[in-house]
C-alpha cells in the first residue's frame, strides 16, 4: 500500500508522495524557489466505526447511509457488504519534510517540544 501524507496539520485530505513531488515541481516552475515541503505522515485508522466515501467525498458511519439508502452503493463482491466507494480514513502522524530530490526526512522535535 502506498504511504500517504497530509500537506499541513489542518488538511483533511492525504495524498501519496508523487502528488507532493508534482506540487513542488509545479511551484518551482511558476518561479518560486522551494527546496522542501513540510508534510505529516498519514496513519490508516483501522477497525473504526467510520469510513470515507470516495463517491460523495464525505465521511460516513459504518452501517448507515449505504445499501438501500444510497443509490450509488456497489458492493465489492457484487452481492452485499462493503461498498467500492468505502475507503479508509487516516489520522495525522509524525512531521516529515519532502526534499526537492524526492526524499522524505523525519523531523526531530526541538528541545522545547521534548520537555
Amino acid at each position: 500500500m502506498t504511504k500517504k501524507y497530509f500537506d499541513n496539520v489542518h488538511s483533511e485530505h492525504c495524498f501519496d508522495k508523487q502528488h507532493f513531488i508534482d506540487k513542488l515541481k509545479e511551484m518551482n516552475k511558476d518561479g518560486v524557489s522551494i527546496d522542501s515541503i513540510p508534510l505529516t505522515e498519514a496513519i490508516m485508522v483501522t477497525g473504526a466505526s467510520f469510513f470515507y466515501c470516495s463517491y460523495w467525498g464525505e465521511p460516513g458511519e459504518v452501517g448507515e447511509g449505504c445499501g438501500k439508502e444510497c443509490k450509488q452503493y456497489k458492493p465489492r463482491n457484487g452481492k452485499n457488504g462493503r461498498c467500492v466507494y468505502s475507503k479508509n480514513c487516516y489520522e495525522q502522524g509524525d512531521a516529515v519534510t519532502l526534499n526537492s530530490n524526492g526524499t522524505i526526512k523525519k523531523n526531530t522535535p526541538n528541545r522545547e517540544e521534548q520537555k
